[in-house]
């Protein structure tokens, strides 16, 4: 050990010989058994166990864990399988402290004066080598070379003990200062601070504290105090806001205020009952004066009822929908689907109602049309172009007979000069070239002629047959 006496509930080693009959040494002892009895109880095996120091030196150690030495008094047996050897037996005393545990004077001689509560007296002279300053009414004159956040709060300066003189420039910090200080300013009543055109008296204004004072309190009427009002109906219109409670945040319309008990019922129940004492704000009235409310649904909104439209009243609804008069449309707000099947019919239109912009691409099809509905009076020139009609929108069936007569005119009656560029060898333009314009056999190459008799439309390839007599040339068509 490094003490005396043995520590209590410390880890120790324990040192020992081991002797024979003779009182001699044993060294060398073989299967070594080591038990340890706390406080007089019973022997158990040790958590480790002894071995020899040194070779040959018959003496032996073993570390006792602080669990077997938690105890008054500590007793081990090392047994062992040498014949001969006799068991070694150990007691120990232990004790909370040791001498090391102890102060003792620098100087021999003197002594600490020890107190009746067993505390030793002191009496401080110096501190890291040097003296410290006397004491100033009996407390400790320091120096303060720092604060932490919130040091200095309400409760810690004494009223009045702060004046602005006390101040440099910048000297108190948001660090410096605590939350329940700023709380303080806050939480300041109005009723001292109502001098004319104040910042006190300018909020008093916005709106009258009170509390609700009604054990019996529903959610649709209750008694408050906090404030005194006797006329009947004094804060009708008004608006309740609660500030505390399960209700905070929510506001109804005071409809009705009663002054015996300062009642007051609203335009509709709030959410649940308030608790007694929980505090609200009585604001201003509604704008439109007293006794008229806006009337509101279960779900908080609004009800509204048209009466004018810029000062006009509108015309009554037409199987619950409004009665309009459309002044314009977009492009492409009428579309196919809109237009039921056969809706439009030659009557439908007066002459010219329908031009280009009104209609949407594709929004006409062919079964929108009932037979001859649309003849040539009921077009506005310029009013359907290509991208007005869907791929097949008008059939055989959507054309007036006189309709179909004009197209057929249009088509024979067109001069070949006008088309013949664009038409494809296989075509009908192609087919009337041929039989009306010119063409010329050119050694066995018959050739198709446009109608200036110059520029070849197309050409075929021709056998012919000496005996027939073959034509050589057709001159155009006259």
């Amino acid at each position: 050990m490094s003490d005396w006496p043995v520590k209590k509930n410390a880890t120790f080693e324990l040192q020992f010989p081991m002797y024979d009959a003779d009182g001699d040494l044993v060294s060398a002892a073989a299967s070594l058994d080591t038990e340890v009895s706390k406080d007089g109880g019973t022997f158990t095996d040790a958590t480790n166990e002894a071995a020899e120091i040194a070779t040959a030196s018959g003496c032996y150690k073993i570390t006792l864990t602080s669990t077997e030495m938690n105890a008054d008094r500590v007793m081990t047996i090392t047994k062992t399988g040498t014949a001969g050897a006799k068991t070694a037996v150990n007691l120990m005393y232990t004790a909370v402290r040791q001498l090391i545990d102890l102060a003792f004077p620098a100087t021999s001689g003197r002594s600490f004066v020890v107190e009746t509560d067993g505390v030793v007296h002191g009496d401080l002279k110096e501190w890291l080598g040097v003296a410290p300053a006397a004491l100033v009414s009996q407390r400790v004159d320091v120096t303060v070379g720092a604060m932490q956040a919130n040091v200095l709060d309400a409760t810690a300066i004494a009223s009045a003990a702060i004046t602005a003189a006390k101040f440099g420039t910048d000297a108190i910090d948001a660090a410096a200062v605590a939350a329940d200080a700023v709380d303080l300013i806050w939480d300041e009543p109005l009723a001292g601070h109502l001098t004319l055109a104040s910042i006190g008296q300018l909020v008093n204004a916005l709106g009258l504290t009170g509390a609700v004072a009604d054990a019996g309190a529903l959610a649709t009427d209750f008694d408050t105090d906090g404030f005194t009002e006797a006329t009947n109906n004094h804060f009708n219109g008004h608006v309740i806001v609660f500030t505390s409670g399960a209700l905070r945040g929510q506001a109804r319309i005071i409809t009705t205020y009663t002054g015996a008990g300062q009642n007051v019922a609203f335009d509709r129940a709030f959410t649940e009952a308030p608790a007694n004492n929980d505090e609200f704000v009585i604001l201003g009235p509604l704008a439109g004066g007293l006794g008229r409310l806006i009337a509101t649904e279960s779900d908080g909104h609004a009800h509204a009822d048209v009466k004018e439209w810029l000062g006009a009243a509108p015309n009554v609804l037409v199987s619950s929908r409004v009665d309009v008069s459309v002044g314009a449309m977009a492009a492409d707000v009428v579309t196919a689907a809109a237009i039921a099947n056969a809706a439009i019919d030659a009557a439908t239109f007066a002459a010219g109602a329908i031009d280009a912009a009104a209609i949407a691409n594709g929004a006409i099809d062919a079964a929108t049309f009932a037979a001859g509905a649309i003849d040539a009076a009921a077009i506005a020139n310029g009013a359907i172009d290509a991208a007005t009609f869907a791929a097949g929108a008008i059939d055989a069936g959507a054309l007036a007979a006189d309709a179909a007569n004009e197209i057929a005119d249009a088509v024979f009656q067109r001069d070949m000069d006008a088309v013949e560029a664009g038409a494809p060898k296989h075509s009908l333009a192609s087919a009337v070239l041929k039989a009306v314009s010119r063409i010329r056999d050119n050694a066995g190459s018959l050739e198709v002629y446009r109608t200036d008799g110059t520029t070849i439309h197309f050409t075929q390839v021709v056998t012919t047959d000496a005996g027939l007599d073959p034509i050589d040339e057709l001159a155009v068509g006259v």
